[in-house]
């Protein structure tokens, strides 16, 4: 990397360090010489930006810095007019520009109620807002491994003597990490700027970036120093007027990750090869994003965000901008089109940003990069057009049994590497990517997989392995842990035996679960956040919109997905089943088959699914604290050894359902499931939970036969009002009939009467409401009653 580029980045990453470590403090302790490096107040003859004097220490105490180096990072708000504090300089206000008003008064006014110490990162959620009520909420300070959902602005913040102790903690953790860090020195490498990357994503992602508005500061400091460093990189190449925003979709995603071929001879690698498509997906974005940085020579905090299935990048502009996005675009569609067909591409778009526009990233420019990604999805292929798109021969005659391509083996090329990836991932829970361009060691002949396209070279391995060869890689990133460059959540949930083995998708249904959770039935569960995309657009205030907040708010939506998810299916595993320790190496019955930037698709068994689909509705809410963020959820339930494929598309139609949930007055309201072709909101979904329990104790306990309970389902289920009011005579001989449990009759009977009330017992409602009610009503209790069939199991 350019000197420059890399000198830039890193002390801009490093610019504001000293400001976790001056709220260590209750009172500052600077010397002299540390004092010099901060301005004195115009207001008065005292010192402010007390955070510079820290700053300072760190870098000669932690990283025996003693140089020019040090002296511009640490100065940059005397405007230092050398280069690197100037770069540092503008990166820093131009990030902050909106995220604060000033950072002036971050340091000890006695003027202020709340402490700089006590105040603690707000979340970023609160600020989306569509006219419903939202809660104000705060996150504790912690490590990224640390973090849980945040707590309501109604509970006090820490008193000071308890922040204090919180920072410390905090920061004796931090320091201990980069004292063990052999990377870490008085030396400007990419190695030092990977390491220290990876150490602010993990200790500095719930520390406030600012403590002017009081608890009002919803970007962290990690976010905003990832900015600044951007910005400044790119300012480093020359260009300090104009920047690029690059962002570029991944296409034919879902058809790749379901084209796989079920069968007895596929059955052990199904799940594992579902499991690998996702993540090749992951791997291929990530080429993409590498690629490009390495075009223009620019280090990984320029990505400012990556979903899984595409990317934003602040990159510099220049003459030559289209030119060289164009070239190693072409490359890399070339190369995936000869590994994938047309099943897998993406497509690319920029808009020019000068200053102000980046400070404020104008909705303009966002709906811009949308309506160029739109406009290229029409004409993907253009690059790659010739003879060979057309017609290729075939060259081999043998078909793959996984995916049906032609091959020369059994499992062709691109399946193989999938199911190394699933394999690698699966006993690796944070594997490192290392990305090579212009240097290839040789490859490592174990617990290694490569992938190529384009100008790039990946290399997926387990952390010991990749000790040995990130000093020779470009790029390197890390999954679920930080470790090195930049960090990547992926959730990584499949079920193992005790021998850390993969189970089969069939045999959880029969071996995870017990008996009396009724039928062995698979689950498969699709949920999509509502509205993510008009989330991004509009959901923040347009007077405080900033990269710096989309950035916080992708992150931390990657945070859920990417690792509360897991959490999550671990807790439901124990809750239905308390065995699941003693049945499996890593407590879980559920496989997430991929969750990305706000969707996801896992399958377990089908009384786990009901319980999971609930959990993670339940998590999200308390998470985001703002019922203008909803998720909308499909389940399908099928026999286990069906073609899960088709299952995925059965349970995406389910979604497409729930999407299409409207009010009484018709108006789109989303946040619902759908199961067994009926769509409820999450609040009903609850209650029949609750009722389906019910109904299993009575089936449980005698009170009546599961065959009788199945008849009486199929006598109330009917179309219209007048057919059920026909049939309830019947209905109510049968249930008196068959069972003397008091309880159960009662229950039902009154079940009934709300389905069919009393006539002239509700005046104000119009017969097509009526007959809404009716159907509302009676659809949920035959839910209830077929969820509770499922869920018992015949004496027979």
């Amino acid at each position: 990397m350019n000197k420059n580029i890399l000198t830039a980045a890193y002390g801009t990453l490093l610019h504001d360090v000293g400001k976790p470590m001056q709220r260590s403090y209750k009172k500052s302790d600077l010397t002299e010489q540390e004092l010099d490096v901060t301005p004195i107040h115009p207001r008065g003859k005292f010192h402010s930006h007390l955070h510079a004097g820290y700053t300072s220490r760190f870098l000669r105490q932690y990283l025996g810095m003693f140089d020019a180096f040090e002296a511009q990072v640490s100065s940059h708000h005397l405007n230092d007019p050398r280069d690197l504090a100037t770069w540092i300089r503008n990166g820093d206000r131009i990030a902050a520009a909106i995220d604060r008003k000033s950072n002036e008064l971050d340091d000890e006014d006695p003027n202020q109620k709340v402490k700089l110490q006590q105040v603690r990162l707000a979340s970023i959620f609160r600020e989306v807002d569509f006219g419903k009520p939202s809660r104000p909420a705060w996150f504790e300070l912690s490590s990224l491994s640390g973090m849980g959902a945040p707590h309501e602005r109604t509970e006090p913040l820490p008193d000071l003597s308890v922040a204090i102790a919180q920072y410390q903690k905090l920061m004796e953790s931090f320091y201990q990490e980069v004292k063990n860090s052999e990377e870490l020195g008085k030396n400007i490498t990419s190695h030092a700027l990977n390491r220290m990357y990876a150490l602010f994503n993990q200790y500095m992602v719930m520390v406030p970036a600012s403590t002017y508005e009081s608890g009002q500061t919803a970007v962290s400091l990690y976010d905003h120093s990832k900015l600044a460093a951007a910005i400044a990189a790119c300012q480093a190449t020359g260009n300090d007027k104009t920047y690029r925003m690059l962002e570029f979709d991944m296409s034919g995603i879902q058809k790749f990750i379901f084209k796989v071929t079920e069968g007895s001879d596929t059955k052990q690698k199904i799940a594992k090869s579902l499991r690998g498509r996702s993540l090749m997906i992951s791997l291929i974005t990530d080429i993409v994003t590498m690629s490009y940085l390495h075009e223009f020579d620019m280090p990984q905090v320029n990505i400012i965000f990556n979903t899984g299935g595409g990317a934003l990048l602040l990159l510099p502009d220049s003459d030559d901008f289209e030119l060289k996005v164009q070239t190693v675009s072409a490359k890399l569609q070339k190369d995936l089109y000869f590994m994938f067909g047309t099943a897998i591409t993406f497509v690319w778009s920029s808009v020019v940003c000068d200053t102000e526009e980046l400070k404020r990233f104008k909705i303009e420019k966002a709906m811009d990069l949308k309506a160029q990604l739109e406009e290229e999805k029409s004409h993907k292929y253009a690059s790659i057009l010739g003879p060979d798109f057309f017609y290729r021969p075939a060259e081999h005659s043998t078909c793959c049994e996984l995916c049906g391509s032609l091959s020369d083996q059994s499992i062709c090329k691109n399946c193989q590497t999938i199911l190394e990836l699933s394999d690698l991932l699966v006993h690796h829970a944070d594997p490192v990517l290392l990305f090579f361009f212009d240097y290839m060691p040789k490859k490592p002949s174990q617990n290694c997989v490569e992938l190529k396209a384009g100008p790039c070279t990946l290399w997926m391995m387990d952390r010991a392995t990749a000790k040995r060869y990130a000093g020779e890689c470009e790029y390197i990133e890390s999954m679920n842990t930080p470790w090195m460059g930049h960090t990547r959540l992926i959730a990584n949930s499949i079920p193992l035996n005790r021998s850390n083995e993969v189970i089969a998708l069939d045999e959880i249904c029969e071996t995870l679960v017990d008996e009396s959770w009724g039928d062995p039935k698979l689950g498969i569960l699709k949920m999509d956040v509502d509205n993510l995309g008009s989330i991004f657009a509009y959901g923040l205030p347009r007077g405080t919109r900033s990269l710096s907040k989309y950035l916080t708010l992708s992150r931390l939506m990657e945070v859920f997905f990417g690792r509360t998810l897991v959490e999550i299916c671990k807790e439901v595993s124990e809750q239905v089943n308390p065995d699941i320790d003693e049945l499996t190496s890593n407590g879980t019955m559920f496989y997430i088959n991929y969750a990305g930037g706000d969707d996801l698709v896992i399958l377990g068994p089908a009384a786990g699914i009901l319980q999971l689909t609930q959990r993670i509705h339940q998590k999200l809410s308390d998470y985001v604290k703002n019922e203008n963020i909803t998720i909308s959820a499909g389940i399908w339930i099928q026999n286990p050894k069906e073609p899960v494929r088709f299952g995925i598309q059965s349970a995406e139609r389910m979604l497409e359902c729930s999407k299409e949930r409207a009010d009484a007055k018709g108006n789109l309201v989303k946040n619902g499931v759908t199961l067994l072709d009926t769509t409820v909101s999450f609040q009903e979904f609850e209650k029949i939970l609750e009722n389906t329990e019910d109904w299993i104790s009575c089936i449980s306990r005698g009170a009546y036969s599961r065959t009788g309970f199945y008849r009486l389902m199929k006598m109330i289920d009917t179309p219209s009002r007048m057919e059920l009011s026909r049939r309830l005579p019947l209905i109510l001989y049968t249930l008196v009939r068959n069972t003397k449990d008091k309880g159960f009759q009662i229950k039902m009977k009154k079940r009934l009467n709300e389905i069919l009330p009393v006539p002239d017992g509700n005046k104000s409602l119009t017969p097509e409401e009526i007959d809404l009610r009716f159907e509302k009503q009676l659809s949920q209790l035959v839910l209830e009653m077929k969820l509770a069939i499922m869920q018992t199991r015949s004496k027979s």
